[in-house]
């Protein structure tokens, strides 16, 4: 409601006879002597307060007033007169309410920001726990069907030789042969579940000392040459020599040892095998390449989670999908990185990077 002009002042008084009627009022003529009664009239003759009058807020306070008149005697007389005061409050009082919800709105947006932040560190604290969780369920369903296949195979042959025990020796050794060669599997699975159950352990860690890795690269290619030429595979290296890493020679070989029997497995007819060792900078690298089917994009973050393979088939190509799980643990425990880029339809390129020293 908008009030007229000779209907307002944002502070004004009045002072007050006996009978509570206005004698003077402060407002110099812009409220009327009505609308000064009016809204004296809301006080109901309370010493202070606050007061709703026209659609706006007043705060009032009333006080004696004492004033010198003239006597019929001539002589000065003190008269008692009260005196109040107005003070319009509506637009302090609206800004107060706007400043309070603002302050509501900002601590309601605090606390939904603080709510999400909250939310959001939880999830980031928990999702290590639930992968973690989800690793190791999937590493006991994986390692309980990678030992079923060759019980269950052993179990058939031992089946099979009680099927017959009045055959001869040299009859029977094809089932003795299969037992062999699933014990055998069997062993090498075990061993390499052993190999992962030390290195997760927190207390485990390798001694570094200074190797000379030339030296042990060129001695472990030398046990594979034969093996790439019978598998008509062509290979080449380049090893820049005298490089020196920290790091402890049987575990380095034995991560060298799966690149390389890796490289061998998923090489194509005919494909080639590299090897190269070379400084650059600060770091050794090491990559060990071959020609192939490469592995799929969708693959490559995946490659070195125990017992995966790129073919959902499950086909054995002589290892259980630990080797690359393995060769990732130590390098990481001798400080080292290993990463995996690859072409489909091309090549696929493993790359171990040292701290040279």
């Amino acid at each position: 409601m908008t009030v007229a002009p000779e209907e307002y002042a944002e502070a004004f008084g009045a002072i007050l006879d006996e009978e509570n009627q206005c004698i003077f009022d402060s407002s110099f003529g812009n409220l009327s002597k009505t609308w000064m009664e009016q809204i004296i009239a809301q006080t109901d003759g309370r010493e202070a307060g606050e007061i709703v009058w026209k659609d706006r807020q007043f705060l009032f306070s009333r006080m004696p007033a004492y004033v010198k008149v003239a006597a019929a005697s001539g002589l000065p007389a003190v008269e008692q007169f009260s005196q109040i005061a107005f003070l319009d409050i509506t637009q302090s009082n609206r800004g107060l309410e706007k400043l309070l919800a603002a302050f509501v709105g900002v601590g309601v947006l605090t606390l939904l920001t603080m709510l999400g932040i909250s939310i959001l560190f939880a999830t980031r604290a928990v999702a290590p726990i639930e992968r973690s969780y989800q690793k190791q369920k999937q590493f006991v369903q994986d390692a309980s069907h990678e030992l079923k296949t060759p019980l269950a195979s052993i179990r058939v042959n031992l089946e099979a030789l009680q099927a017959n025990e009045q055959a001869g020796f040299q009859s029977q050794m094809k089932w003795l042969d299969h037992i062999s060669h699933k014990s055998r599997r069997m062993s090498k699975l075990v061993a390499e579940l052993l190999e992962l159950a030390r290195a997760d352990q927190p207390a485990h860690t390798i001694k570094l000392a200074p190797m000379d890795l030339s030296k042990l690269l060129e001695r472990t290619l030398l046990s594979v040459e034969p093996v790439l030429y019978e598998k008509e595979i062509s290979f080449r290296q380049q090893i820049e020599p005298g490089i020196f890493i920290g790091g402890d020679p049987d575990k380095v070989e034995q991560v060298v040892g799966v690149l390389l029997d890796n490289a061998c497995k998923y090489t194509n007819p005919g494909g080639c095998v590299e090897v190269c060792l070379y400084r650059q900078k600060k770091y050794v690298l090491l990559t060990v390449s071959n020609t192939g089917a490469g592995i799929p994009p969708e693959h490559l973050d995946k490659i070195f989670d125990r017992f995966y393979r790129v073919d959902d088939s499950r086909t054995h190509t002589g290892g259980y999908g630990l080797g690359l799980s393995i060769a990732k643990t130590l390098v990481e425990q001798m400080a080292g990185t290993l990463s995996v880029w690859s072409i489909p339809q091309q090549s696929t390129t493993f790359t171990v990077r040292w701290t040279t020293i």
